[in-house]
C-alpha cells in the first residue's frame, strides 16, 4: 500500500465514521425513529469501522516508508538461513552479510550470493527508521527487516 492510498483511505473512513456516528447520535438524541437513511447509516457504521481497522493494520506496510535517510550501503550476501516457525512452516529468512545480520519475512526473494544494498527509510509523518535490503541502488525492489514484535 502506498502512502497516498493509506492517507486517503484512512481519512475517508475516519471522516465517514465520524459523520455516521454524529448522524446516529443526533437521531437518537431527538427521539426520532430511524428512517430509511438512518437505518442505512446505522448498518454502514460497522463496515466503515472495519475498513478503518483494516487500513490501520497496514500502517506498518513497507510502502509507507518513503523518506530515505542517508545513502545506500553496498553489502555482500554471505548466507541465507530459513528459520522455521509454527508447525515447521518457514516464516523468516536470516540474511548474513558482511555488514551485519538481517531477519526478513519468508516471502522475500533475496539472492543467495551477490551484492545488495542496505537502506534506512522513514515514514513521512515521522516514527523510527527502518532498515531495508534492496536489490539494486535505485531502490526499486526492497524488503523491510522484520521488527522484534512482528
Amino acid at each position: 500500500m502506498a502512502a497516498t492510498e493509506f492517507t486517503v483511505t484512512l481519512s475517508l473512513s475516519a471522516g465517514l465514521g465520524i459523520a455516521l456516528l454524529a448522524f446516529i447520535l443526533l437521531c437518537l438524541g431527538q427521539g426520532q425513529r430511524f428512517s430509511g437513511g438512518g437505518l442505512l447509516a446505522f448498518m454502514c457504521f460497522p463496515g466503515i469501522l472495519f475498513i478503518a481497522l483494516t487500513v490501520l493494520t497496514f500502517s506498518d506496510d513497507s510502502g509507507l516508508y518513503t523518506r530515505t535517510r542517508g545513502t545506500p550501503h553496498a553489502a555482500q550476501v554471505e548466507q541465507l538461513t530459513y528459520l522455521t516457525g509454527f508447525l515447521g512452516r518457514t516464516n523468516r529468512v536470516r540474511v548474513d552479510t558482511d555488514k551485519g545480520v538481517f531477519v526478513l519475512g519468508s516471502d522475500v526473494r533475496v539472492p543467495r550470493t551477490g551484492a545488495i544494498y542496505i537502506v534506512k527509510r522513514q515514514r513521512d509523518w515521522g516514527h523510527a527508521e527502518r532498515t531495508f535490503l534492496c536489490l539494486d541502488a535505485t531502490q526499486a525492489r526492497c524488503w523491510a527487516e522484520r521488527e522484534s514484535g512482528e
